[in-house]
């Protein structure tokens, strides 16, 4: 039995030289026979104690579709979106009313006060030619 481990060992060690880059000795092989031994016993012991389970109980009565019928109202596994609806419309509404009062101001301000001068600095300078000409 020994030398069986021995030759399990140092083929095991030729096929992976990389990983085995000396040759074992006796206690390498010692210790891999220990755990050899020590796991096929281990192994036997826990298949002697496996039983296998018990098989699924046949289905009762001449039904066998799997679609349940209930007649009370299931539990979701989502619970649903409630005021999703009055959320969006307030947002919307405040997004609409705030960026139209910011390009009100950016009109009025931007351009309209602006062409308001303009159009009252261009009158003033025709009432002052037409003064001066006179």
């Amino acid at each position: 039995m020994f030398n069986t481990h021995k030759t399990l060992l140092i083929n095991f060690a030729t096929q992976n030289a990389k990983n085995f880059p000396r040759i074992p000795s006796q206690a390498d092989i010692f210790c891999f026979k220990v755990t050899t031994s020590f796991i096929s016993t281990t192994l036997r012991n826990k298949l002697q104690q496996y039983t296998p389970p018990p098989p699924p109980p046949p289905p009762q009565g001449s039904n066998t579709n799997p679609i349940k019928f209930t007649t009370r109202k299931q539990k979701m596994p989502i619970a649903p979106i409630v005021g999703r609806l009055r959320r969006t419309l307030i947002m919307d509404l405040s997004v609409a009313l705030g960026l139209s009062t910011a390009m009100g101001y950016l009109f009025w301000y931007g351009y309209h006060i602006r062409a308001i001068r303009n159009r009252d600095a261009y009158y003033a300078m025709l009432e002052r030619a037409r003064v001066q000409n006179s």
